[in-house]
């Protein structure tokens, strides 16, 4: 059972209700919900396995009606809109928004996937969220150091010190293929931490853990910009540490 905010799913469903849905709207109200973003994405991997990297992709594919049914199922633990904007959840869900942008902003330049960069910020720290009961612990073997980006993380976001696994990034990715999803989504995710570590470099898992690095020195302040900074990742996509820096965020419209 996941969190999300009520306001959100109260948003989809007036939408849904309208004689003419918006799809743009509809799009944007699971796009700023990473757990609503996720249901969907199960939904539609289920008619098409394989098939769908993003809410887009989904939303192409699936009727109103299977919409509506990702909405119906039990999907977690509604929070109210006015929760305290210092909740763990607040915090983790601001700061997974702002990833996905700066990595779709990111993608975007280089020519990549701009959408399965934004699926893949959205949802590439969705294991923090877990219960010890569910989380992914069983499938991977044990990370016995934290990574200089995971540390940097936690140094930016001292709250995600307090949840479970939050230096393990590779958990999320093990929780995209247990629920199915692309893995086309999950390789992006499971790279991201160290991405030259596999035998196949993919670009997108660069993009994202400089997407990852920028959330944190935006979040510490630009003194902070050389610590941990990766400056072979970036180099390998030909960028430097101002265009990461001065990349500016993608919004919705």
């Amino acid at each position: 059972m996941l969190p999300f905010f009520a306001g959100s799913l109260a948003f989809l469903h007036q939408e849904l209700l309208a004689r003419r849905p918006r799809m743009e709207r509809i799009n944007q109200g699971f796009a700023n919900e990473p757990v609503l973003s996720t249901r969907l994405l199960f939904l539609a991997n289920q008619q098409w396995p394989q098939s769908c990297l993003h809410v887009s992709s989904a939303l192409a594919l699936l009727s109103l009606d299977d919409v509506r049914e990702a909405l119906s199922a039990r999907l977690g633990s509604p929070y109210a809109n006015g929760v305290h904007a210092d909740s763990h959840y607040v915090v983790w869900r601001r700061y997974s928004i702002q990833v996905a942008r700066v990595a779709r902003s990111l993608a975007r330049d280089l020519y990549l996937n701009e959408q399965l960069a934004y699926s893949a910020g959205l949802l590439h720290a969705i294991h923090m969220l877990m219960p010890q009961a569910e989380d992914a612990s069983d499938i991977l073997p044990k990370q016995t150091q934290p990574s200089d980006l995971a540390l940097l993380r936690e140094q930016a976001f001292p709250l995600f010190g307090l949840l479970l696994n939050a230096h393990c990034f590779k958990k999320s990715a093990a929780l995209m293929r247990q629920w199915q999803l692309p893995d086309g989504l999950s390789d992006v995710i499971k790279d991201c931490e160290k991405p030259f570590d596999d035998e196949i470099f993919r670009p997108l898992a660069a993009v994202l853990h400089l997407a990852i690095w920028r959330v944190c020195i935006d979040s510490l302040g630009v003194a902070y910009s050389t610590l941990a900074y990766p400056a072979e990742i970036a180099l390998s996509l030909g960028m430097d540490m101002d265009m990461v820096l001065h990349q500016e965020p993608i919004r919705w419209k």
